[in-house]
């Protein structure tokens, strides 16, 4: 859900797989608000980095 623009609001919701725990615990979903659809790809390195 994104309210559109340069300096949009985006809701992401990603699925972490299974396999990849933090602190023994499972977490289904991590909720991300990005402010612009520009730095997506940067959040979502960043929080790979730190589940993996």
């Amino acid at each position: 859900m994104c309210t559109g623009g340069k300096n949009s609001i985006c809701v992401i919701k990603i699925k972490i797989p299974q396999q990849c725990k933090v602190s023994k615990m499972k977490l289904p979903s991590y909720i991300i608000i990005l402010h612009g659809v520009d730095q997506l790809e940067g959040h979502i390195s960043q929080l790979l980095q730190e589940v993996g």
